[in-house]
């Protein structure tokens, strides 16, 4: 399956099923709250009043440093309700949150298991000039995928899978890779636009549109798993 077809399904299974998005829209609303309550309110006094520097930050390192890991399990715990539920669609063409909130509870300790073993990985990536972490995310892309779709997996099998997974079809995988990043990147660009023509609602709406492309993309990684466990079962029967 062309990634052109992947993006053109996902849309089109998010626009039948809207309320796929829902959890992450949720997730990245509650982010956006905590983040004006507990980082832009308390730095209010000293932005705009002279040119920041690091120092002016220091106040609020623990609560960023609180956030960003608090979001990251919120990412992880989401995407693995939407994959859920995109395979439900898949397989059974409907989907239910509250089913799906309870079969990604069955496998919180797996799940949880590989949100720590990923989150170091990616935190020592970032910490040695970044380049590491994309490469990890890269290999392990389809971790929380593999977890929710098959329930005899841990966290290690799962994250092996996924690098076996990527490293047998790295070109077709790079270039799933690289689509989410572009569209990533154009996500975050319109988002910054619109918060500087219009603050408070544009933290809305910009939430409202990260969110959902955090749905997009678990369900571009579950097409694009499954295309590849298809190829791959196909061509060993040939």
């Amino acid at each position: 399956m062309s990634i052109t077809t992947i993006f053109k399904y996902s849309f089109m299974i998010l626009r039948l099923h809207k309320h796929i998005a829902a959890p992450t829209v949720i997730a990245s609303l509650i982010m956006t709250i905590l983040t004006v309550i507990f980082v832009i309110n308390p730095n209010a006094a000293t932005m705009g009043s002279h040119v920041q520097t690091v120092k002016d930050f220091e106040p609020i390192m623990g609560s960023l440093m609180s956030l960003g890991v608090l979001d990251f399990l919120f990412n992880v715990f989401t995407q693995a309700i939407v994959i859920s539920m995109v395979n439900d669609v898949i397989d059974n063409q409907t989907c239910s949150i509250r089913r799906s909130v309870f079969s990604v509870l069955s496998r919180m300790n797996a799940l949880f298991s590989s949100a720590f073993f990923l989150g170091v990985l990616l935190f020592t990536g970032v910490l040695l000039f970044f380049i590491p972490a994309v490469i990890a995310a890269f290999f392990l892309m389809f971790t929380i995928v593999i977890l929710i779709s098959d329930d005899r997996t841990n966290a290690i099998t799962a994250m092996k899978l996924s690098y076996i997974i990527v490293r047998r079809n790295i070109n077709y995988a790079l270039m799933v890779f690289l689509s989410l990043i572009f569209t990533g990147l154009v996500v975050t660009l319109f988002n910054i636009i619109l918060t500087s023509k219009i603050a408070e609602l544009g933290q809305v709406i910009a939430s409202i549109t990260v969110g959902i492309y955090m749905a997009f993309s678990g369900t571009v990684l579950i097409l694009s798993y499954r295309g590849i466990i298809k190829h791959e079962f196909s061509t060993k029967i040939k």
